[in-house]
């Protein structure tokens, strides 16, 4: 007889949400470079965005784009907000650390990250958590403000479980994969990385990382990284311009070290966030508040994407994310402790895999949408009371959200990466594969 056992988002929040919290005593002591002069300190805004510009990669085309929009808005904005750059484009010899103001960029110097404006060689690892430290320490010493937005700008995979970063089955070829993007590859910031990966006896492992920098060997910041960058540098607004880390594994992640999360659970279009928009949009508040800010870059995205299918951005409160983890862990004891059979297991796997709106569409590598994957559960009549709980967190947690009607009908703005199924079974491996799971024969 066999013995069925699911392995669901709770599970896996539950052996993956143990981490955060520490301290980085590495900062500190971080060195300097003394021959170079670092600018004075700014007199202190409301605000310093902090854009981290990571284009050594097939983004390179759209990085000065971004920066001319950053350039483009309305002069006023620039009295209450900086805009720091550290960019870095394809090859080596090319990062720049700009100061950007009304159809300005001024290149800046700094000691901490080795940057010299005199020089034209200067080059970075985009994909180090020490450069992403670094610059972020130095935005805060010499760009004083009230608030601070830190912008991952690259591409981006959303989450992995760092204990066990193997992909559920089936692992993908070159060409599955290729095959199953839901744009084209170059004109997205999904993962950029698949031309160059090595793929493991001909198929790939899991990439869920951001911020690829070829020249240093394909080097790329993981959640966790993001996560460490930010200890003792905590910043008002973490944004991700950057495909599918609207993920309630990243928003964990961050909740510490950061209020607010902006992000996406779809890919997001190469052009990525439209700059000029979303300044231009919070000069219109009087009070220039994180809140307006959010609703500025959510906004700002919903009208440059108006009629392109496949397109979210949401806000998140990272101070309701424990609430959210809490309802979510209940639910998922309870959806465990209702699947004792083998139909019951097909109809939530039916549920979970085939109907819940899922990103990306990689067969195999499922994100899917936390708030539909539960009100399909407590439509279907389980778990109801958990059900509602976890969409009343999610309701609770998303401050502003947009997607395209057409493209992602019922995402709600928290993603979640959905494990395999797996049973034990005298008469096979341990494992199912998909053909499997769909016809229910083993």
């Amino acid at each position: 007889m066999k013995k069925f056992v699911i392995i669901t988002m709770g599970l896996l929040l539950l052996f993956s949400f143990a981490c955060g919290g520490g301290t980085n005593p590495a900062s500190p002591s971080l060195p300097t470079t003394p021959t170079i002069t670092d600018p004075p300190v700014s007199a202190a805004k409301t605000w310093t965005i902090m854009v981290y510009l990571a284009a050594d990669n097939d983004l390179e085309a759209f990085a000065q784009p971004d920066i001319n929009e950053m350039k483009a808005a309305n002069s006023t904005i620039y009295n209450d907000v900086n805009i720091i750059v550290l960019r870095d484009l394809r090859g080596a010899g090319n990062t720049k650390l700009l100061k950007i103001t009304a159809g300005n960029e001024e290149e800046l110097s700094s000691s901490t990250l080795g940057i010299d404006k005199t020089l034209t060689n200067n080059e970075v690892n985009m994909g180090s958590k020490y450069t992403l430290d670094k610059f972020i320490r130095y935005c805060k010493t010499y760009f004083p403000s009230t608030y601070t937005m830190l912008v991952i700008w690259n591409h981006g995979g959303g989450w992995r479980n760092a204990a066990n970063p193997q992909p559920i089955k089936p692992k993908l070829t070159y060409h599955e994969v290729r095959a199953n993007f839901r744009d084209n590859i170059s004109t997205t910031r999904s993962i950029n990385s698949i031309d160059k990966m090595k793929p493991t006896n001909g198929r790939f492992e899991t990439f869920k990382d951001a911020c690829w920098d070829e020249n240093s060997s394909n080097a790329y910041l993981g959640n966790y990284d993001i996560y460490w960058s930010l200890i003792g540098n905590a910043v008002t607004i973490v944004g991700f311009d950057a495909c599918l880390m609207g993920m309630i594994e990243t928003a964990y992640e961050v909740r510490t070290v950061a209020s607010y999360m902006i992000a996406s659970e779809e890919v997001i279009p190469g052009g990525g966030w439209n700059y000029t928009k979303l300044l231009n949009n919070f000069n219109g508040y009087g009070t220039k508040s994180p809140q307006n800010l959010c609703k500025s870059a959510v906004d700002a995205y919903a009208s440059e994407y108006a009629t392109r299918a496949g397109c979210t951005l949401s806000a998140i409160d990272l101070s309701k994310v424990n609430a959210l983890i809490s309802a979510l862990n209940n639910f998922s004891t309870a959806l465990v402790s209702y699947i004792d059979t083998q139909d019951k297991q097909f109809a939530i796997h039916d549920i979970l895999y085939n109907q819940t709106e899922d990103f990306f569409n990689i067969p195999g590598d499922n994100n899917i949408d936390l708030w539909d994957a539960a009100n399909r559960i407590g439509a279907s009549g389980v778990c109801t009371t958990q059900a509602a709980a976890l969409k009343t967190a999610i309701t609770n947690a998303v401050i502003n959200e947009w997607h395209h009607a057409s493209g992602n009908p019922n995402a709600h703005g928290l993603s979640i990466y959905l494990l395999t199924v797996f049973w034990n079974d005298a008469n096979s491996n341990g494992t199912i594969d998909a053909g499997e799971l769909v016809s229910g024969h083993s």
